[in-house]
């Protein structure tokens, strides 16, 4: 009897203490849904307990059954979460990163090193997935997010050229950084194109944007070198400074599948004022009868001539050379990271038109990024892109360089006179002059008509490791 007495006693705490704990589980996952592994759960202070989260970003732990206890979640690139346990046995947590934890790692030329250690100049430009998403081209995300870069568009076309400085120019020739994508020096210039066709007949192009090859939903971060270590390692060719792209990755054992939308409307913001028809007949008639200067006279009376014919009509060259634009942006990624593999494919497309006519693109883009680690020591990967670019670029659309009528639509969108010759059309479609005057042949009506740019482009950019 006695024997029994000591076994119940000793069997008594046990089971108290065993009805005093209460499993706790849950999810942490970031701002966008994904899991967030290796994530820190504490609960408790004194005597804290806690997990870590699996590859699921789930968690279990078993507590005491003592309410108010406070919880902790923990990860380095987020900030912490304090929450108190009132009892509950499930418990999600979403985390939110943190921007000075992120900015202490940042990937250069020859690896990723902390902030702390850089002994160059370096400038991160942190990716907003809306701004992304946004954007056509690299430099969009560039400007106004990096200090002492310059990014200049040189043409009013969508896809028009564009200057980027790193620190003011520091060479002769080009003063284009280096743009070097997943370790792949890339190759920015726009004369490799399929088909360049000119109808100027000057052999001219206006210049294209050599960045479209690259969708921006495509970039995880943007690294900019911007002193001597950028040419210690890149050679010559990072004189310039140079721009280091790294594309995404999947973060997430679960497949994911990502589409976004976006529509963009555009209107011209303003017009420049400008006489209209009747001011201007108003303006000749003025000019015509004074006396102080008979030549200007003379020239008012033929002007006023051509003017006042029974085959011209008025017109307003701003309304006629710009207009409202409607634009699309399309974007599918699907990624996955199961066991010893990771991937992402992703599509774009974008059809962007210009508010000035015979202006706007076409892109096509693709990526395939793949990571497989094949034993313990060997990992293979692949890294393709490629793009398809069918732009239309009005000549004469430039802003830069000489803006004289002859060679610029938008100065003579705005000094051409009011006023258009009535045309008929052939089968081609081209004009056929009624008048048979040729001095309106420099006219926005003559840009739009007979100087256009048609470009096509293909890139293909495909690279392979094993190591």
């Amino acid at each position: 009897m006695k024997k029994f007495i000591i076994i119940t006693c000793f069997l008594f705490p046990l089971l108290s203490y065993a009805q005093d704990k209460v499993t706790l589980r849950g999810l942490v996952t970031d701002s966008s849904g994904e899991s967030v592994i290796g994530a820190a759960v504490m609960v408790g202070q004194t005597n804290p307990v806690g997990a870590i989260t699996d590859l699921d970003g789930r968690y279990s732990i078993s507590i005491p059954d003592v309410k108010g206890a406070p919880i902790a979640v923990s990860c380095m690139g987020y900030a912490t979460i304090n929450a108190i346990w009132n009892g509950e046995t499930t418990m999600d947590f979403t985390m939110s990163p943190e921007t000075e934890m992120l900015e202490e790692t940042v990937v250069v030329g020859y690896g990723a090193m902390k902030r702390s250690d850089l002994t160059g100049s370096v400038t991160s430009v942190r990716i907003d997935e809306t701004d992304a998403g946004q954007s056509a081209s690299i430099d969009q995300l560039i400007s106004g997010q990096a200090a002492g870069v310059n990014v200049v568009s040189n043409s009013a076309a969508p896809d028009g050229g564009v200057s980027i400085q790193i620190r003011g120019a520091s060479s002769f020739g080009s003063t284009e950084p280096l743009y070097v994508v997943d370790g792949i020096i890339l190759n920015t210039s726009s004369s490799m194109s399929l088909m360049n066709h000119s109808t100027d007949g000057s052999g001219g192009d206006e210049a294209t944007n050599g960045l479209m090859g690259i969708n921006p939903q495509d970039i995880a971060s943007i690294e900019i070198l911007k002193d001597a270590s950028a040419t210690a390692i890149y050679g010559s060719q990072g004189a310039n400074g140079v721009v280091l792209i790294t594309t995404k990755k999947a973060n997430t054992d679960q497949p994911r599948i990502r589409f976004n939308v976006g529509i963009d409307v555009g209107t011209p913001y303003k017009k420049q004022d400008i006489m209209s028809y009747g001011e201007y007949i108003d303006y000749l008639l003025l000019m015509e009868a004074q006396t102080l200067n008979m030549t200007l006279a003379t020239s008012a009376n033929t002007k006023l001539t051509n003017a006042t014919s029974g085959k011209v009509i008025p017109i307003d060259w701003q309304d006629y050379v710009m207009r409202n634009t409607l634009s699309q942006r399309y974007y599918l990624s699907v990624s996955g990271k199961p066991k010893k593999t990771n991937y992402l494919f992703s599509l774009g497309y974008n059809n962007a038109k210009g508010i000035i006519q015979n202006t706007g693109f076409q892109n096509f883009t693709a990526r395939l990024n793949f990571d497989r680690q094949l034993g313990k020591r060997v990992d293979v990967g692949v890294k393709m892109s490629a793009s398809y670019l069918d732009s239309e670029l009005t000549q004469g659309a430039s802003t830069g360089g000489n803006l004289g009528e002859a060679n610029s639509l938008m100065r003579s969108m705005v000094s051409t006179s009011p006023y258009t010759y009535k045309f008929e059309y052939d089968d081609d479609g081209d004009i056929i002059d009624i008048d048979g005057d040729d001095t309106n042949l420099a006219g926005p009506d003559r840009w739009l008509q007979g100087f256009v740019n048609n470009k096509k482009e293909f890139r293909l950019t495909p690279s392979a490791y094993l190591k």
